[in-house]
């Protein structure tokens, strides 16, 4: 409850008031499975209470206060695809996303198959967290994703994401790999237009 009081807090001062809020929230994914729903809940959160406030927030500013709950819901809040602009203040105030192309630019389609429904033992935080502070690999990976993702801007995106993708699951095995020995995760990402590859 301390990112949800932590999202509202920030509009609260916004908005100049000290109104309570009942928060209720529902999604139709697996939650703390890895897939996202925290970001969902915290970038819907983030609009719903911005809108009850009477708050005329940009899409940065919104991006900005969903960060607090999820690093992903600064992306969520728009639609398409969006990069993290990585900040230097250690509440993360000056760290916010951009859209790169929306949604209807490259229609994609995700095959996701849960195989467990229980919340994961690691949250995405203290495993990313984890991940920046123990991997040698964790800077490459970083630097590779913000340069793939301005090549991908530009022009045709699919091969260079089919491309990144596959380095990143690269990197994040090696991630696994460090962490558990030769126990590695497996990451699959099937992209489709008009077909699987």
């Amino acid at each position: 409850m301390s990112r949800v009081r932590r999202c509202l807090d920030l509009l609260r001062v916004r908005a100049g008031v000290e109104h309570a809020a009942r928060v209720t929230s529902h999604n139709n994914f697996p939650t703390g499975a890895g897939l996202a729903s925290s970001a969902s809940g915290y970038a819907a959160l983030t609009a719903a209470a911005a809108k009850a406030l009477q708050l005329k927030l940009s899409s940065r500013e919104l991006s900005i206060v969903a960060r607090q709950g999820s690093g992903s819901a600064a992306r969520s809040i728009f639609g398409g695809f969006s990069e993290m602009r990585a900040g230097t203040l250690p509440d993360g105030s000056d760290s916010y996303a951009e859209p790169l192309m929306p949604a209807e630019a490259w229609p994609l389609e995700l095959v996701v198959a849960v195989t467990a429904r229980e919340e994961k033992k690691v949250s995405s935080r203290a495993g990313m967290n984890r991940s920046a502070s123990t991997s040698p690999y964790f800077p490459a990976w970083v630097a590779e994703s913000a340069e793939g993702s301005q090549t991908r801007a530009r022009g045709n995106p699919e091969p260079g994401f089919r491309k990144a993708c596959g380095r990143g699951a690269t990197q994040l095995s090696r991630h696994a790999r460090r962490r558990h020995g030769g126990a590695a995760a497996a990451a699959v990402l099937e992209c489709r237009d008009d077909r699987l590859s």
